[in-house]
């Protein structure tokens, strides 16, 4: 046999054309090269994948027998396709993000060869692999050595890994290559109630080489706060009874020199109770050395930017700055030219992400306070949305120059994956975005 092409095509006979689109154009990213129809009731609907063409066949009937699902062990013949990424674990944050099942997480099954298994709508399996290098260089934890001039570095904002016990957070951290995080109050506190001593941790962070650079966050401090009693998830419940000798001791600690502070779920108050209480905090977090991030959240009792503003400048303590999260930027409304309005040296931190839809659809502005805005939903890694993040990152820290950049992705793909490679995947995204290197 003497082959015309170097690949093979492959067909895939599906159950749902949409579907099965979805998962192989919109998920994975095949292109679409063009349909054919050979006979009545039969469309073939090609795709590339490299000189590859993935071939999904729609039948008008469909068969009545099904491949059986499972991969290389549910059954004999061809039990998965194999295709060679760049970054296996994007792509399997992409497949998870989506919903579809992924029955093996990446895993390096040999030196240098990192090995996910992805299901298709059909329950097809197939295979993504990775080549890394085995001498000890890191290149999927990203090259931090062309960040902009006002960006000092980047920390790990405790949402984008999930629920793992503080002391896996860390490891985790450090193993991608972070040097900074944040740590949220609750969840420490639940470590240290299920066996973890306080003071292993302050060690295992030093050991590592992490910095905690913010308690995230104080949410009980500010009128309006609702009663944790009320609130249905638990999460948000140990959230809420957190104090603020908590974050304070935590902070302590963990030599941690931010507090960040929140109405999360908050009905608000009235402009002046809400100055008189915000000022009373800054000045018992001076008294401790620490300073406070008051972080907008929409439908909240500091519900835009422009509220943050006003709190702070009327506050006027000189230990009080705007925490900006660009997934509450956009559902506020906020554009990049009013960042660019604040005056100098008010921000100091942000927490970046993207947002599946354009701005406008993205607002909540509209809404009342107190409603159910959900602020952890739909979150995408940096770079894969619609947020003008290079303009956004730009003019927030060039308002307090240098300023760490933070990522804070919510995400059910990332929460899915081992802690360690949701890290390292988002390292490498916020990396390229502030590099401004190109996708893929």
């Amino acid at each position: 046999m003497e082959l015309t092409k170097g690949s093979v095509d492959v067909g895939i006979v599906v159950t749902d054309l949409a579907e099965s689109e979805r998962f192989y154009r919109d998920t994975l990213g095949l292109t679409h090269v063009d349909d054919l129809t050979p006979t009545p009731g039969t469309l073939i609907r090609r795709y590339a994948a490299g000189s590859t063409l993935v071939k999904l066949v729609s039948l008008d009937p469909p068969p009545t027998a099904a491949n059986p699902p499972g991969g290389a062990y549910a059954a004999l013949g061809i039990r998965y396709l194999t295709f060679y990424v760049t970054d296996v674990e994007h792509v399997v944050y992409r497949c998870l993000d989506a919903g579809f099942e992924v029955p093996q997480l990446p895993r390096e099954s040999r030196p240098g060869v990192v090995v996910a298994k992805v299901a298709d709508p059909d329950g097809n399996w197939l295979e993504f692999i990775t080549r890394r290098p085995t001498d000890g260089a890191r290149p999927d934890l990203g090259q931090a050595g062309e960040l902009p001039e006002n960006v000092s570095g980047i920390e790990l904002c405790w949402g984008t890994v999930g629920r793992p016990s503080v002391s896996e957070y860390f490891s985790a951290a450090a193993a991608a290559g972070f040097e900074h995080v944040t740590v949220r109050p609750s969840w420490f506190l639940a470590s240290v109630d299920q066996g973890e001593d306080p003071e292993t941790l302050v060690r295992q962070a030093r050991n590592l080489g992490l910095r905690v650079t913010t308690v995230d966050s104080l949410s009980s401090a500010l009128p309006g706060a609702p009663d944790p009693d009320t609130v249905a998830s638990p999460q948000q419940r140990a959230l809420l009874r957190v104090t603020e000798d908590d974050c304070f001791r935590i902070a302590t600690h963990f030599g941690a020199p931010n507090i960040q502070v929140t109405n999360f779920l908050g009905s608000g108050a009235e402009r002046n109770e809400m100055l008189d209480a915000f000022g009373a905090l800054a000045d018992r977090a001076r008294e401790r050395g620490f300073h406070l991030l008051l972080e907008f959240i929409p439908r909240t009792g500091v519900p835009d930017l422009a509220a943050a503003v006003d709190i702070v400048q009327a506050c006027g303590r000189e230990n009080t700055r705007i925490m900006v999260d660009t997934w509450h930027l956009v559902r506020t409304g906020g554009t990049v030219d009013e960042l660019r309005a604040v005056p100098p040296g008010l921000f100091g931190g942000m927490q970046v992400s993207d947002c599946p839809l354009p701005p406008e659809i993205m607002q909540v502005t509209q809404f009342p306070m107190g409603g159910d805005y959900v602020p952890g939903r739909g979150r995408l890694l940096p770079g894969e949305g619609h947020l003008p993040l290079g303009a956004i990152i730009d003019a927030v820290a060039a308002n307090n120059p240098p300023m760490l950049v933070g990522v804070e992705v919510f995400n059910a793909g990332l929460r899915a994956m081992p802690p360690t490679a949701a890290a390292a995947l988002a390292r490498r995204s916020l990396l390229r975005l502030l590099s401004h290197a190109p996708e893929g």
